[in-house]
């Protein structure tokens, strides 16, 4: 497999990345006022900048690892994959929500 093509794969990712860096840094700044919304913030941001590094990496390498001539295995490791990706980006949504609804303030709804 050509490796111009995962130059194009995270040439198109630079967006993505360049997002999660930039949370990363502004939840950085934000640690003083709130260390554990900050925490949860930078945990998901970093997992999934890292998940998808790594996930674009096996996807590329994974056919030239496998030998030739095993395609129904690979299918198969193809779809056990993509299937604990989806784990994976739900584990960072489930850390990002929190960090979104850590430390909110109850106050009562206002009666009309």
């Amino acid at each position: 497999m050509d490796s111009s093509y995962l130059f194009y794969v995270f040439a198109g990712r630079i967006p993505l990345f360049l997002l999660l860096v930039g949370g990363i840094a502004f939840a950085l700044m934000r640690w003083n006022r709130h260390p554990r919304v900050s925490f949860l913030a930078i945990l998901g941001l970093l997992f999934y900048l890292l998940e998808s590094t790594f996930f674009t990496f096996i996807v590329f390498l994974l056919p030239t690892l496998l030998p030739a001539g095993r395609f129904v295995a690979s299918d198969s490791l193809f779809m056990v994959l993509f299937l604990l990706d989806d784990f994976a980006y739900a584990a960072v949504i489930i850390v990002l929500v929190s960090a979104v609804l850590t430390h909110r303030k109850l106050e009562p709804a206002p009666s009309l």
